[in-house]
């Protein structure tokens, strides 16, 4: 809840007072990552002088937190050219620091700043060809937002193929239903983590264990035709209702190979109360359908020919998050934990749907990643 503890802390509340620019570096698999963004795009718009403005920067890596010396995240490796490891072909990301600091650090010209102020100010890694791309805004006007609704036979808890994400709107399907227990929550497997890796390892893994659960729900899109790049926040508009006081809902996404693994990308979560904003809480009616629009976060990653795009929806993800014991209250004692049952709506007037940003592919990004993954 944003409260007295935290507005006098946050940066959020106090771009306008920013005067120096600022070089935020972010990495796809930090649980950092949204705030980094926010961060940069906040400044870029509101803070005190140009050159805060104009001269602040964004590079965004493929890594985990404080992890850009390895290609590793997880199970996924970005490839020699993401990381520091390899003085000779990896990626300089010592050089970029000290190259921005030197550029307002150092006593410079008035070309030689105007000059740090322009040019790209963003440098993002796409992952599945594995590349560095910089941009001159980011997110800028989307090339292509595509709406992915969201339908099922019932049975998308227990059978993988029955849960669809299409761009059709269904007229009729039929809501599903799951059990959230505090007590039996779903595992966190990967993700936007920090800062305990022995025990809860952040990055991409494969998801399989999750989706086997009777509480996740997954919807699945067809095989795309060519190469989809996904770029930008990732928003679902859910239509929901719960037995309980207060609950949770989760969202994740997800790359499917034609094999069938899974690679997570970017998840998300919302408590119920919270749904209008986190600085006053709304209790909702047990029983009654809310939309809630749950943020996933931001990613940038190549979808190849024939692979597929997972939504998983659920009530927890834990110890990325805190369990919701279902009561309205704070309690975490055992006795004051409630299971909650939890239906999800996907039909004409309730159209469950993901907001996703599509930047079409260009030559470079085959040219100079593994071309086999973008044909």
């Amino acid at each position: 809840m944003r409260d007295e503890f935290w507005t006098p802390v946050s940066i959020e509340d106090r771009y306008r007072e920013v005067s120096i620019p600022s070089l935020n570096v972010g990495s796809w698999y930090d649980t950092f990552i949204d705030g980094t963004i926010r961060n940069f795009l906040g400044v870029r718009e509101s803070a005190a002088t140009v050159e805060a403005r104009e001269g602040s920067r964004l590079l965004v890596g493929p890594w985990i937190h404080d992890g850009a010396s390895s290609s590793q995240a997880g199970a996924y490796d970005s490839g020699v050219g993401s990381s520091r490891q390899n003085r000779r072909l990896g990626y300089d990301l010592d050089g970029e620091v000290l190259n921005f600091f030197d550029a307002w650090l150092k006593p410079a010209t008035t070309e030689a700043l105007a000059r740090a102020c322009s040019g790209k100010r963003v440098k993002l890694f796409v992952m599945g060809p594995n590349i560095w791309r910089d941009e001159s805004e980011w997110p800028g006007p989307p090339d292509e937002i595509r709406l992915y609704y969201l339908s099922s036979n019932g049975h998308a808890n227990t059978d993988l193929t029955a849960g669809k994400l299409s761009a059709l709107l269904p007229d009729s399907s039929p809501p599903e239903s799951y059990q959230y227990d505090p007590e039996n929550p779903v595992p966190t497997v990967g993700g936007q983590l920090c800062c305990y890796w022995a025990s809860f390892p952040a990055g991409g893994f494969d998801q399989s264990e999750v989706e086997a659960r009777d509480d996740v729900l997954v919807y699945t899109t067809d095989p795309f035709e060519s190469a989809v790049e996904v770029n930008g926040p990732i928003t679902l508009h859910l239509w929901a209702a719960t037995s309980a006081a207060d609950t949770d809902f989760t969202a994740k996404l997800v790359d499917v190979a034609p094999d069938g693994a899974t690679r997570n990308l970017t998840d998300g979560i919302l408590r119920a109360r919270f749904r209008l904003g986190r600085a006053e809480a709304e209790p909702i009616t047990p029983g009654m359908v809310y939309e809630y629009q749950i943020n996933l976060g931001w990613t940038c990653n190549v979808f190849p020919a024939n692979h597929r795009m997972r939504l998983e929806i659920s009530s927890s993800n834990f110890p990325r998050f805190e369990r919701n014991p279902n009561t309205g209250k704070t309690s975490r004692v055992k006795d004051e934990m409630v299971v909650a049952d939890q239906m999800i709506y996907h039909d004409e007037d309730r159209p469950s749907h993901l907001v996703v940003p599509i930047r079409p592919l260009g030559n470079e990004e085959c040219e100079h990643g593994r071309v086999e993954e973008c044909e």
